[in-house]
């Protein structure tokens, strides 16, 4: 069993920079109420918080206890960024805590433990029960598997499913034939079928697609990016420091009594057409790096209403929702609230027109929500350019991550 490690509590102190408030990148911070407060960024670290500029050249300073994420452009990363930035031989290696690294895996003496070197050098040892996938690319939530077996994805497409009993340099798969032995070089993706957990701390995301959970860090208004992790992974040597050479993303603070998630990492649980329609477009995701997060907007082409779980211990939803106002547009949106009696909840409802085209939700979840939905009705005029977006998707949630 791994011991988990305590972060340190951080305190305030605020830092001055020269450079012009105006000349800085946008980033957002979250706090509890949901709503993204647009700001110039200074610079953020685990003891001094973050330091920001209004529009008018105002330092702000947010202690760290005092907001829950930190967030940068949209666009500033992509799975297909991060993936066509080559590094030799290096695999993201997904947890069950959520941290996602990029590293090569070395050889190991224990077939139960995957040793794998950062770039930089450092070597970190990850009992198999810790982690959840090893891929080339970052994953598609839809492509960390659900079934209940564990899963290899061959280069050549090939997929086999079974029991992973050994993983490094080679994998060990147990199946109803046997046992068969794939070289790592041939493996596109594995999936291991161990359960999420729930771990409070501070997470960086990074640009290069990793998430790390540390016990301090420091960005400034360059990127420049220094932390220290927290991680027993790193148990075997000195605590190291990692000065990377990639920005900084996202800052996400998870705290054991709450925490603030994107419930649209996941793919929808129901899509189903509205008005007198039998069949509709899928939804079509948008990547960018909204809380880190490889979705970050959703549009749906047509009249649909398209259904998310959600933990059952979740209090709030805020989101932004536009129709295209460049086009001719005239449709009844709504978001409703699912609970575990199955009883929907209408929580949001307004006539999407051109002149009209978005606007922020932020609304409290009932009790037991398990689901909440957005649906799209055909307008006035019937369901020509219905189309309508949902993007910055965020939820509170109070406790650790249940799923009903």
């Amino acid at each position: 069993m791994i011991t988990r490690t305590t972060l340190l509590i951080l305190s305030l102190v605020i830092l001055v920079s020269p450079v012009t408030a105006q000349s800085r990148e946008w980033c957002y911070i979250i706090t509890d109420n949901l709503q993204p407060i647009p700001m110039h960024f200074g610079s953020v670290n685990s003891a001094n918080g973050i330091t920001a500029f209004d529009r008018d050249g105002q330092q702000h300073a947010f202690e760290p206890d005092s907001y829950y994420a930190l967030s940068f452009s949209q666009t500033r990363w992509s799975p297909s960024t991060a993936g066509s930035r080559e590094l030799a031989g290096t695999l993201f290696i997904g947890l069950t805590d959520g941290q996602r690294i990029r590293a090569s895996i070395q050889p190991s003496d224990d077939p139960e433990t995957l040793v794998v070197e950062r770039k930089d050098g450092i070597r970190a040892s990850l009992p198999i029960d810790r982690i959840r996938y090893i891929a080339r690319t970052v994953p598609e939530p839809a492509q960390q598997s659900t079934a209940s077996d564990d899963t290899l994805v061959l280069t050549n497409g090939d997929i086999l499913t079974g029991f992973l009993v050994e993983i490094g340099t080679t994998f060990t798969i147990e199946t109803p034939t046997g046992n068969l032995v794939i070289p790592v070089d041939r493996i596109e993706r594995a999936t291991i079928q161990n359960p999420p957990v729930h771990t409070p701390g501070t997470y960086i995301h990074t640009t290069q697609g990793e998430r790390l959970r540390v016990q301090s860090f420091a960005a400034d208004s360059e990127h420049n990016l220094t932390l220290t992790p927290s991680d027993p992974m790193y148990a075997q040597q000195p605590t190291p420091l990692f000065s990377l050479d990639y920005g900084l993303l996202a800052v996400e603070y998870k705290r054991a009594e709450s925490y603030i998630t994107n419930p649209m990492l996941a793919d929808p649980i129901r899509i189903t057409p509205t008005g007198d329609r039998s069949w509709t477009r899928s939804p079509i995701t948008e990547h960018g790096s909204w809380m880190g997060a490889e979705r970050t907007t959703i549009e749906l082409p047509a009249p649909v209403a398209v259904r998310w779980s959600v933990p059952h211990n979740a209090t709030k939803f805020s989101a932004a929702v536009n129709a295209d106002w460049r086009l001719w547009t005239d449709n009844e949106s709504s978001l409703l609230a699912i609970t575990a009696d199955g009883s929907e909840h209408t929580l949001w409802s307004m006539r999407m027109k051109p002149e009209t085209p978005m606007v922020d939700i932020l609304v409290d979840l009932p009790t037991n929500t398990t689901a909440i939905e957005l649906r799209v009705e055909p307008g006035e005029y019937g369901p020509i350019q219905d189309r309508v977006w949902l993007r910055s998707t965020l939820l509170f949630v109070e406790g650790s991550p249940q799923f009903q």
